[in-house]
């Protein structure tokens, strides 16, 4: 398991090819379950990790 700021996680791989786009998969915990983040063609290397943490982001709020 990888800590890193809001993020644990316990896989991470990235990826790349012209038909898919940058990709990301994550697996980490949301308030004591496994949550899977998988992003597909985003346009940028940086954007798909700023896109997994809005998106963790907005799943922790909205468990509430």
């Amino acid at each position: 398991m990888f800590v890193n700021g809001p993020f644990r996680i316990g896989l991470q791989k990235t990826g790349f090819t012209n038909e898919a786009g940058h990709c990301l998969i994550i697996v980490t915990m949301v308030r004591g379950h496994p949550l899977l983040i998988i992003l597909l063609g985003d346009p940028n290397a940086q954007a798909h990790f700023q896109d997994a943490v809005d998106l963790r982001r907005w799943l922790v709020t909205a468990q509430r």
